[in-house]
């Protein structure tokens, strides 16, 4: 059998929404006793967008739900709250472009 060794580099840029209503500091400092401990937005948004890019659309993301993409439901299967869990209306993903490269090498 022939062995290679493979490199796969991804880009993904998108854009998140959130409502400020809800993410305010108030609730963000609830929300850090349970999940992770950050001090703004934009550190909440900082993990969002990890655990997004790891997990991809549609997954229930802990401490989040399911977001939106480009502000609405992201599946067929998601219609119901029994196809993904509950889609969060307070967070939303508009994906603007992906990149994915991959570099092969035959190992001897």
């Amino acid at each position: 059998m022939k062995k290679f060794q493979v490199e796969v580099t991804k880009t993904w840029d998108f854009e998140v929404e959130i409502d400020e209503t809800i993410w305010n500091e108030e609730n963000i400092a609830d929300w850090k006793k349970t999940f992770y401990d950050v001090s703004s937005l934009q550190e909440v948004i900082k993990i969002f967008a990890t655990m997004f890019a790891e997990q991809g659309e549609g997954s229930f993301l802990e401490g989040f739900g399911v977001p939106m993409i480009n502000n609405g439901i992201p599946f067929p299967q998601c219609l119901t709250a029994k196809g993904c869990g509950e889609v969060s209306k307070d967070i939303s993903v508009n994906s603007l472009s992906e990149d994915i490269e991959a570099d092969v090498k035959e190992i001897e």
